[in-house]
């Protein structure tokens, strides 16, 4: 797994994740990846708080890039200010920062293209 992960006012966040997102989508499009971004939520808050793993999919904090059989091969999680808090990371401003991540399955990405015909 691989992840860019941002960190800052949630505002900036919000703008580069819509940049980031369709550009993720281009790449699996140009690599013959057929996927669709799905609500997720992290498998850690299952089965003692699944509430929050329902909260998860309700707000959207998290979503996953998957491939028609279900596997994900990328997602995107909005930490909101969990992390900003809990380890005192502070915008200029002097308010808890947000954090987002982009994470890549990259074993993920090349098991699928090596089982597809060549097509690039």
């Amino acid at each position: 797994m691989r992840e860019l992960i941002l960190v800052g006012e949630a505002e900036w966040i919000e703008r580069r994740l819509a940049v980031l997102k369709p550009g993720v989508e281009s790449l699996a499009a140009v690599l013959g990846l057929n996927a669709d971004w799905q609500p997720a939520n992290d498998p850690f808050f299952l089965p003692r708080a699944h509430g929050k793993a329902h909260m998860q999919r309700l707000l959207g904090t998290k979503i996953e890039l998957c491939l028609p059989d279900g596997l994900a091969v990328a997602s995107i999680n909005r930490h909101r200010i969990f992390f900003g808090e809990r380890f005192h990371i502070r915008t200029p401003d002097g308010a808890p920062a947000s954090s987002a991540c982009i994470a890549f399955g990259l074993d993920r990405w090349a098991a699928h293209l090596t089982s597809q015909p060549a097509h690039l």
